[in-house]
């Protein structure tokens, strides 16, 4: 049995410049098993050993100043055509035929340095991107032609969410901008720039596909009209300087929820009004998740959950609020939201979800440590160890940094 591995490789050397790429390779190995020890059973721990052979090594170059603009930064191999295609630093992409190592096309299709690349299935289409300005390009190199060049956010995503129908794609960025994506066509149809500081949640109503709702640390909560291309609905909170980032929008798409990172409560309006109908509190630290339960439509009845750093999360009803939402009546006739059950965990939590039918709970804490719950019966029904498998940087209480440790350190 023998399979061809590619290896992107690269000498790191200090400059006046700082640390530089001297040189790079790309070596293709080639894998064998060594069938004569893999059926003998001495010794046994050899059996089924991989040796590489290096087959051949390929040497990039350019000793200009000592500096190579040139860098290797993306590779991507196709394993039927045997094609390399490699990205470079300064926004050339080369494709080789494998193993020979000829040169198939070359084309400098950014100006930015490319971050990451790949070959679809059939051969043809290579996608590239590079997060200097968030660009993407599909390139045909066979006819030479760029079928798709867009610039999606100017600084890191935060968040993105799907329609109800699966047609559109919202996205929301530090850049404070709402994107609404054409899956089928990949291009942007419209940006929303009405926000003020990054977006941290954009969320679809589960009904109403041509609304989408974002929540921003500015402090507010605004809803757009995929249809007129406008904000029609900008929910706001009394207090000034509150940052909100969890969001959530019931199954009608009547209310909509967030929660805030400095102040640690959560707020309810009604989509129709922008009213704010209540707010929340109780929670100690940042409200990290909140939910709205989505199996009990069906009865009539409407409760949130909110999940926060001070390790506890928390279901309220939202019956007086629903009335609220549906007569349109102001804040003041809001009697209040009550808390129905308090759960606590050992650590943070970072996120939540609730199964389609509302009738199970996980519940993510910062230690890579995922609790699943029965909503109704409270009790707990298992427990994922992530630390196991993910490179967790948190593990102990003594590394977290609650709110109670930054007031005492400030």
């Amino acid at each position: 049995m023998a399979r061809l591995i590619v290896l992107q490789w690269a000498l790191m050397a200090n400059s006046s410049y700082g640390p530089v790429i001297q040189n790079c390779k790309i070596w293709i190995l080639q894998l064998k098993v060594n069938q004569r020890r893999q059926h003998s059973v001495s010794p046994p721990s050899l059996s089924g050993i991989a040796f590489f052979l290096i087959q051949l090594r390929f040497f990039y170059r350019n000793a200009q100043e000592h500096r190579v603009p040139e860098a290797i930064t993306a590779i991507s191999f196709h394993r039927k055509l045997k094609i390399l295609v490699t990205a470079f630093e300064n926004g050339v992409v080369m494709l080789h035929q494998l193993p020979e190592f000829v040169l198939m096309d070359k084309a400098r299709l950014m100006v930015d340095p490319i971050t990451s690349v790949t070959i679809n299935p059939a051969g043809d289409w290579i996608a590239i991107g590079s997060e200097e300005h968030g660009q993407l390009a599909v390139w045909e190199w066979r006819s030479k032609s760029c079928h798709l060049r867009a610039e999606s956010h100017a600084n890191e995503m935060t968040s993105l969410s799907y329609s109800p129908d699966g047609l559109l794609l919202a996205t929301g960025g530090r850049d404070a901008k709402v994107k609404i994506w054409n899956v089928g066509s990949g291009r942007a149809m419209v940006t929303f720039s009405d926000h003020q500081a990054p977006v941290t949640q954009v969320a679809f109503p589960s009904t109403k596909p041509k609304v989408v709702v974002s929540a921003s640390l500015d402090g507010t909560v605004r809803a757009f009209d995929l249809t007129r291309y406008r904000n029609f609905r900008t929910m706001s909170v009394p207090s000034r300087g509150v940052q909100l980032s969890a969001l959530a929008v019931d199954p009608l798409g009547d209310l909509v929820a967030s929660g805030a990172l400095d102040s640690f409560d959560a707020y309810v309006w009604s989509i129709r009004t922008g009213q704010l109908l209540t707010v929340l509190t109780g929670h100690t630290g940042p409200v990290s998740s909140i939910l709205f339960n989505p199996g009990l439509e069906q009865f009539g009845r409407l409760e949130v959950l909110t999940g926060s750093w001070d390790g506890s999360f928390r279901t309220w009803s939202l019956a007086d609020c629903e009335a609220a939402a549906t007569s349109g009546a102001g804040a003041d006739a809001v009697a209040g939201s009550t808390v129905l059950e308090t759960t606590t965990v050992p650590l943070d939590i970072a996120c939540m979800a609730y199964r389609n039918d509302g009738r199970e709970l996980a519940v993510a804490m910062i230690n890579a440590t995922i609790v699943f719950f029965d909503p109704v019966a409270g009790t707990q029904l298992g427990s994922i160890e992530g630390r196991c498998d993910l490179d967790v940087a948190q593990v102990s209480k003594t590394d977290l940094v609650t709110p109670h440790k930054a007031a005492r350190e400030s």
